[in-house]
């Protein structure tokens, strides 16, 4: 299902590949900037990840949802830092298999060392009028020997004004805001200068890179599904669920690779039945879904998950909540989940990573209910994966969940 051409890929490591840190203070458009530039190198087929170092449980469907739900997704999810987030983002950002936007939040501190340490170049946001962030930002990234591509003053009105492209883009740039499509000289010359450090490695290169290691030889390359499912559009819809089950084999093993929601990996990983399933993560390499600990007598006081139920006529739903906003793979078999109701669809939401969405997929089909869906953060609306009842054929996207 996948075609890679014959390109080396034996130079690439962690430490080859860029991982450039956008930083500034509060309320500084970064992560409005971020989501701008992952667009524009997306649409130029430019490889890499953004990766989201705070706790603030950001993502694309901050930017692509319907904002009141946003707002509320967002309102419940604000976590704080700890120790133990930190260490896992040292961990993953140190053994990367992509470039990376690494979006730090806040002021750092001492202990944000290790995130600065792992990375390459440095994007800085300041406000003229904080000059104790100016500082601390400064003194972080020349300390650490950050590239300096960027520091420009981020103001919300006005003209973007661009006063030096070498060696470090410097200047204006405004209109940072939500829901901005940001395209001016200075959004611009840092687009182009990303592009270029981004593309060290090609994109054949590297996707031989991840796709040589797969452990096994049948292997799904999703961007290619999607292409040939609907080629005019970059974003997976509900409809385009069964079209795609229907040309895989089923209970065949399979390895998925490729950018795509949370209801696609989980849908592909029932379609493999109980045959192995690989997913491709770009924090942890290959990985398949862990087996998790079911329980009827709530969670264990330890666990790194807050688990919140709701029982309705003909459905069960699952609100996750990981309490350090950042979960370990390596630790999954500590994770405890509710046995469902009799007769209950199951549905499961939550700031998770693919992995456990996969996860309990396999979890609660194990479970016999009648049907499972994965709720889509973009809208907050949950999609059906799998199902055995003609009431909820797969691909059908359920009501919006009552939030709070």
């Amino acid at each position: 299902m996948v075609n890679i051409d014959n390109t080396s890929s034996s130079t690439i490591t962690a430490e080859s590949l860029p991982a450039i840190l956008i930083g500034g203070p509060p309320r500084a458009g970064k992560s409005v900037l971020t989501y701008e530039l992952t667009r524009e190198l997306r649409r130029r087929e430019i490889q890499h990840y953004v990766f989201r170092a705070s706790t603030d449980g950001e993502g694309d469907w901050r930017f692509q949802g319907n904002p009141n739900i946003v707002y509320e997704i967002q309102i419940n999810n604000k976590g704080k830092w700890s120790d133990i987030f930190r260490a896992l983002v040292c961990r993953d950002l140190s053994q990367r298999y992509l470039p990376l936007l690494v979006d730090l939040g806040g002021l750092p501190t001492a202990a944000d060392n290790c995130i600065f340490h792992a990375c390459t170049h440095s994007v800085l946001l300041l406000k003229e009028e904080d000059k104790k962030a100016v500082e601390t930002w400064g003194r972080f990234t020349t300390t650490h020997g950050l590239v300096p591509l960027a520091k420009l003053h981020s103001q919300l009105e006005g003209k973007s004004i661009l006063t030096a492209k070498e060696p470090t883009i410097t200047g204006t740039i405004t209109g940072l805001v939500e829901g901005a499509r940001i395209h001016n000289v200075v959004f611009d010359a840092l687009v182009e200068r990303i592009c270029q450090i981004f593309s060290s490695f090609t994109r054949a290169e590297l996707e031989k890179f991840h796709l040589d290691v797969a452990p096994i030889e049948f292997k799904v390359h999703l961007p290619d599904q999607l292409h040939s499912l609907q080629p005019d559009t970059d974003e997976w819809s509900a409809k385009l669920l069964q079209p795609l089950l229907a040309e895989l084999p089923a209970q065949t093993a399979i390895a998925v690779y490729g950018r795509a929601p949370n209801w696609v990996y989980g849908a592909l990983a029932l379609h493999a039945g109980t045959q192995p399933f690989y997913q491709f993560d770009v924090r942890l390499g290959w990985v398949t879904p862990p087996a998790l600990q079911a329980s009827a007598n709530g969670q264990a006081p330890s666990s790194p998950i807050k688990i919140d139920t709701k029982n309705s006529e003909d459905l069960y739903l699952i609100l996750i909540h990981p309490i350090h906003n950042y979960l370990d793979y390596r630790e999954a078999n500590q994770l405890v989940f509710p046995e469902p109701p009799p007769n209950r669809g199951v549905v499961v939401s939550g700031k998770l990573p693919l992995w456990l969405f996969t996860a309990l997929a396999r979890f609660y089909v194990q479970r016999d209910v009648p049907w499972i869906a994965l709720n889509d953060a973009r809208e907050n609306q949950p999609i059906v994966i799998y199902s055995r009842v003609l009431s909820r054929p797969i691909g059908t996207i359920l009501p919006k969940l009552a939030l709070g």
